[in-house]
């Protein structure tokens, strides 16, 4: 009995990555840590987007998918099926309340309103006597406190 295009395609996957270095495994008895680059056959992906003929770990950490197709180029639903399940994938973290509490607490905490609407008017712009005996009195002060307190200062 002659094998399934799908069942053609993986062995000659397998090949591939196991000559490229990957330790290919199938779910069951997964260990994504037994080597720098893990293949797992047959991973289900987030409920409603199915399974991914290979997902590939890195040092442990996920790193991509390989999706077997039949030769040639993909039809338009095997497009569609693929972005979904990479849609479904990327918005995953986004289902979780408190990261996106905590993405909106970092924004508003650095972010800056730049108001163009109400502009601030010079209303006055010169030379001010007034504004320079001020000057000049603060910085007679602050000499005044250093020599007081010369003893007490240190420098570093």
């Amino acid at each position: 009995m002659s094998k399934a295009p799908e069942e053609l395609a993986r062995e000659e996957i397998d090949e591939m990555l196991i000559h490229a270095g990957w330790d290919v495994q199938d779910l069951h008895a997964a260990n994504i840590h037994a080597r720098q680059g893990v293949a797992i056959r047959e991973f289900p992906l987030t409920p409603g987007h199915g399974f991914s003929d290979y997902m590939l770990y890195v040092d442990g950490k996920a790193a991509g998918v390989i999706e077997a197709g039949r030769d040639g180029k993909p039809s338009e639903e095997d497009i569609k099926n693929a972005a979904e399940k990479l849609i479904g994938r990327a918005v995953k973290p986004l289902y979780n309340p408190d990261l996106r509490n905590l993405l909106i607490e970092l924004k508003k905490k650095d972010e800056q309103i730049i108001d163009h609407v109400s502009q601030d008017q010079i209303i006055e712009a010169g030379f001010s006597a007034e504004a320079l005996e001020k000057a000049k009195g603060m910085v007679d002060s602050f000499k005044k406190f250093i020599q007081d307190n010369r003893d007490e200062i240190t420098g570093c």
